[in-house]
């Protein structure tokens, strides 16, 4: 990949994805201009209308010598761009891709846990008298409360640490 592109030694900083103007490819391109070290910037994906500004700023700054923008990698391409990079990055001005697992959960956990804790706790509570046979048929209606409440911590952990983790 480095060959194809006339990069020489030096390590290699890569974007691969949508060039759009969400995804500020201009912070990038200031950033790697700020470098005080010899290195090279590939960005390569889809054009989805930013290319000639970014384009633009290289020239700019200058960069033209060391960046590249080689278009959509796919294939063998995509797979050997990602193993010649130094560093992969995913700049974005407002999406939040490319946490890892734990922040995930960590972060829904924060914004999510109140409402969800706050419903269980009610509807636990709710249930609770029910469940220890404190009403008029505790033998028809105990098991049922016990099944509810049961389901209310399961659904509970599914929506606090299962689901941010698979999304």
């Amino acid at each position: 990949f480095r060959e194809r592109l006339g990069l020489g030694p030096g390590p290699m900083v890569l974007y691969l994805g949508k060039l759009t103007p969400r995804k500020r490819l201009d912070v990038l391109v200031d950033a790697f201009a700020r470098l005080h070290r010899p290195a090279w910037l590939v960005i390569a994906g889809n054009d989805m209308g930013a290319a000639p500004a970014v384009r633009a700023r290289i020239g700019r700054l200058r960069l033209d010598g060391v960046a590249r923008m080689p278009g959509l990698l796919a294939g063998r391409e995509r797979l050997e761009a990602l193993a010649d990079a130094t560093v992969v990055v995913y700049p974005s001005q407002d999406e939040v891709f490319g946490l890892v697992p734990f922040e995930a959960l960590v972060d829904a956990c924060h914004k999510r846990s109140r409402p969800i804790v706050m419903t269980t706790i009610a509807m636990g509570a709710g249930m609770l008298p029910m469940a220890l046979g404190m009403n008029a048929d505790p033998a028809f209606r105990s098991p049922m409360a016990i099944a509810v409440i049961g389901g209310l911590i399961t659904s509970t952990l599914l929506s606090l640490l299962v689901v941010p983790a698979v999304f």
